[in-house]
């Protein structure tokens, strides 16, 4: 058995709890920059710090860099931030 308060960092399965997924889906009405805007304005009102947190983003190549870049520009570390660009299917 592994005592939580014992171990400390990134890779702690303790922490597993604080994880917290944000989906954020496209309508095809909306522009990909409104679809960002939107989420990220949801991520900032309740994570004003964003470099106290890792972000992990995940999804089409053109939304994903849309994500990349307002997030770099809201001064999230680039160390904390880890991108996933999927194919286009």
């Amino acid at each position: 058995m592994v005592h939580c308060s014992k171990i400390r960092g990134r890779g702690n399965p303790c922490l597993a709890p604080l994880i917290r997924y944000i989906p954020v889906t496209a309508d095809g009405a909306l522009s990909q920059e409104a679809v960002m805007q939107d989420a990220l304005a949801r991520v900032l009102q309740d994570h004003p710090n964003l470099g106290e947190h890792d972000v992990y983003v995940a999804g089409p190549e053109s939304l994903a860099n849309e994500a990349e870049f307002l997030l770099l520009e809201h001064r999230l570390p680039r160390s904390q931030l880890f991108v996933n660009r999927l194919p286009a299917s």
